[in-house]
């Protein structure tokens, strides 16, 4: 496995997250401070900045370093689908974010093809 086309195809994914005009508010952590007992509604949190720090990290493998804490593009775009699931669980499908997370849905999956 190439781990160096690996990491590059991650970071053009990354970018293209990071392109569309709703990723401002999954950039960050999502805090019980700013969504009243959101721990209490997601037990596995995920956001924007918890993605690149996997893309970024190095993991063992066997005897070999891993670029990255994905072992492929699947595993990110399950982040993504576990980060937008999140955010309409807590805030509901209708409301303001669940309909930004929606359409961040529908352009991440129209960017991957």
């Amino acid at each position: 496995r190439n781990t160096e086309a690996l990491k590059e195809v991650l970071e053009a994914a990354w970018d293209k997250l990071t392109s569309l005009d709703e990723s401002d508010i999954f950039a960050k952590p999502v805090s019980d401070d700013m969504a009243p007992d959101y721990s209490k509604f997601v037990s596995k949190p995920m956001d924007l900045s918890r993605m690149h720090a996997k893309i970024s990290s190095k993991r063992r493998v066997g005897q070999h370093t891993a670029s990255s804490d994905y072992a492929s593009l699947n595993d990110l775009a399950a982040d993504v689908e576990l980060m937008l699931a999140n955010c309409i669980r807590y805030n509901g499908l209708k409301s303001f974010f669940g309909t930004y997370a929606t359409k961040f849905r529908g352009k991440w999956r129209k960017s991957l093809n």
